[in-house]
């Protein structure tokens, strides 16, 4: 296949947004469409080499996989062992054994489904996670290996039915991506079958035979990058993607490789010796951009400063041009690296990643890397919600009322627990301290969803919640053996979104768009509608009162504090880096209380009940060790999982402090 310049300048406009993309820079808020155009261009030129050989009669397994390997395999055993080294010194020991588990999921081609396998609602920020990016490697690996034994087999009926069967396959991996994308994000984002229809798009491009002229082929080649342009700059985080939103870069990459030959605008654009030097070095930039700025963050343990992330521009430049040089390179010029040496050496790194990730694994990241004092504080970050997969419902299913969690059944006294992952998280300890009050306690719990009746979500995802809190509901009101029903939430998220900037460093991503919206005409201007918290506190507050009207007790539990970290790992890593300090980790109160002035505010206007018991945890949390902050540790331990839910120690401070209170009211 003849050398096209303006390729490499094409791969350039793809690789730079998705390295602007997970920096963190809003004007490339769409940058992650880059990867799309990656897969177009993977599509096309896969095809264009395969169709070619095999119409010469020249088609060879053997050689084409040596290809693969020698493109790709070297650059990414470096990158995959460069983490390593870094995670042996900066990585707690769960972090190590997901980056050796990952690194192997990487070397078998399946790290799209290990990190889908990831994606709960307790998992590590995607961001702190230095390979991730190879989900989509996987993606085009296992399109390697099927591709090639599916056009073999179809080619013997000719080339119409070729195209007839990728044709298909576009269409029908397109509908079912479009399909997942309301149904389950998670598995449309990282698995082949909802990716396979960009890949199939460049094949069916590479067919695609036009007359030349001027005129259409300037044209139609803009109109590709404007396309991939505009995904770039107009698309964000909140794009249901794919799906057919994504038919703008993939159908802009197409008209790119079609029209954008030789003469064109498109061409001479993408030809610049810049361009085309960006993209000669495209796959070394895209190896290492990930880590890099994952290692970073997690070295900074903040975002980094604009003029650190220009630093680290620098650096992952600096990698990527000396892997190229003396990496990539040299492993594809056969004179220097034979086919036996390359898959020889291929198979002794892969054996050796392998063994490797089973050690730590075997080992539970290898702690003892480490003094057992850090060791042990190490194991904070491991904790787990108990029974979380069996009685928490995560954004995609819930558990029906009938089949919730139990615990403590053979005790008389029937208390509810009904929430969000709050709940979820408070669960265990409260059962504890409820079975030693002689109580049971039966959960019920949703992820994103508050127990507050007659409200639903603009987001697809959420739009059980509705559901789920009526059968809830309608479960206590048939169950009167409940006496006491606790309602626990992360309550400022669905009145002030999820977004905010503590002033300290703790900043969370988010948007209005969250809020708790009332089933309106309006649709996503009641976000903005300046009677929209009255109104939600008003839908709120009958919620309580049609409870308390059942004659049950409510127990409301007021706001916890958010730290804007992941806690357990801050603490951990501020003493592994020694930048520990004598005060704790805490956050301004007066933050706290701005953050949840105007739930609280809603919330008071319920007036007193005697069945009505409002529990504050901040009491326990704010004010309490250091005035004016509300700190986040106690006894040289984390209170918190992350930036917001309970560990094992919040959890069961706050639990003895529910159970005081309901014990002082009579109730137990």
């Amino acid at each position: 296949m003849k050398y096209r310049a303006e390729i490499d300048g094409l791969r350039a406009i793809a690789v730079v947004p998705v390295i602007l993309f997970h920096a963190g820079f809003s004007l490339f808020r769409g940058g992650f469409v880059g990867v799309d155009v990656f897969f177009v261009i993977s599509g096309y030129l896969i095809t264009s080499i395969i169709v070619g050989e095999m119409t010469d009669g020249a088609f060879s397994f053997a050689r084409f996989y040596e290809r693969r390997a020698r493109r790709i395999l070297p650059a990414l055993f470096v990158v995959m062992l460069a983490c390593i080294a870094v995670g042996w010194r900066w990585m707690l020991p769960r972090e190590f054994d997901e980056l050796a588990k990952s690194a192997a999921a990487t070397t078998l081609f399946v790290s799209n489904f290990f990190f889908w396998s990831q994606s709960g609602y307790f998992d590590t920020a995607s961001e702190l996670k230095p390979l991730l990016h190879t989900w989509s490697l996987a993606i085009e690996e296992q399109f390697y290996i099927l591709f090639p034994l599916a056009l073999l087999a179809a080619w013997k009926y000719g080339r119409a039915a070729v195209i007839s069967v990728i044709g298909l396959c576009f269409f029908l991996s397109l509908a079912y991506c479009q399909h997942m994308s309301r149904l389950d994000p998670f598995f449309n984002f990282y698995l082949a079958p909802t990716r396979a229809w960009e890949l199939a798009a460049g094949s069916l491009a590479s067919f695609v035979v036009v007359k030349r002229r001027a005129a259409l082929d300037n044209g139609l080649s803009i109109l590709g990058l404007s396309l991939i342009l505009a995904s770039i700059f107009l698309f964000d985080k909140t794009t249901p993607f794919p799906s057919l939103y994504a038919l703008a870069p993939v159908l802009g990459a197409c008209l790119m490789l079609i029209y954008a030959v030789e003469g064109t605008a498109g061409a001479r654009l993408l030809s610049q010796p810049l361009f085309v030097g960006v993209g000669l070095i495209s796959y070394s930039l895209y190896l290492w951009h990930q880590p890099v700025l994952a290692f970073a963050r997690l070295r900074l343990q903040s975002t980094p400063t604009a003029a650190t992330t220009l630093l680290l521009f620098g650096l992952i430049t600096a990698l990527a041009v000396l892997t190229w040089r003396y990496v990539e390179t040299p492993f594809r010029n056969p004179r220097r690296f034979s086919r036996r040496a390359i898959f020889a050496n291929a198979g002794f790194a892969a054996a050796a990643l392998l063994g490797f990730a089973v050690i730590v694994g075997a080992s539970g990241g290898l702690p003892n890397r480490y003094s057992p004092e850090m060791a042990a504080l190490a194991t904070e970050v491991d904790y787990r919600v108990p029974r979380v997969s069996e009685c928490f419902g995560d954004v995609l299913s819930f558990v029906p009322p009938e089949k919730s969690c139990v615990y403590h059944a053979q005790e008389a006294r029937k208390v509810a627990l009904w929430g969000d992952s709050h709940a979820a998280a408070l669960a265990n300890d409260l059962a504890e301290q409820l079975g030693e009050a002689h109580a049971s306690l039966q959960q019920f719990s949703f992820s994103g969803c508050p127990p507050i009746l007659g409200v639903h979500f603009a987001e697809i995802e959420r739009q059980l919640c509705p559901e789920y809190n009526r059968a809830v509901f309608d479960y206590l009101k048939a169950h009167a053996e409940f006496k006491d029903i606790v309602l626990v939430a992360r309550w400022p998220v669905y009145f002030e979104g999820f977004g905010y900037d503590n002033g300290e460093g703790g900043v969370t991503e988010g948007a209005k768009k969250y809020f708790l919206a009332l089933p309106s005409s309006k649709g996503a201007e009641f976000y903005k509608d300046a009677g929209r918290i009255a109104s939600v506190g008003a839908i709120f507050r009958e919620s309580v009162d049609e409870l308390l009207r059942m004659g049950r007790n409510v127990v409301l539990v007021y706001p916890l504090p958010e730290a804007g970290r992941d806690v357990a790992i801050s603490f951990a890593r501020n003493k592994l880096f020694g930048a520990a300090g004598e005060a704790p980790f805490s956050v301004s109160y007066a933050f706290f209380e701005e953050r949840t002035h105007a739930f609280t505010e809603q919330l008071d206007l319920l007036g007193d009940n005697p069945s009505l018991l409002r529990v504050r945890p901040s009491e326990l949390f704010c004010n309490s060790l250091v005035a004016g902050r509300c700190i986040f540790e106690r006894g040289g331990l984390p209170l918190f999982i992350d930036d917001n839910h309970l560990n094992k120690h919040g959890a069961t401070l706050v639990a003895k402090q529910i159970v005081a209170a309901m014990k002082q009211k009579g109730w137990l």
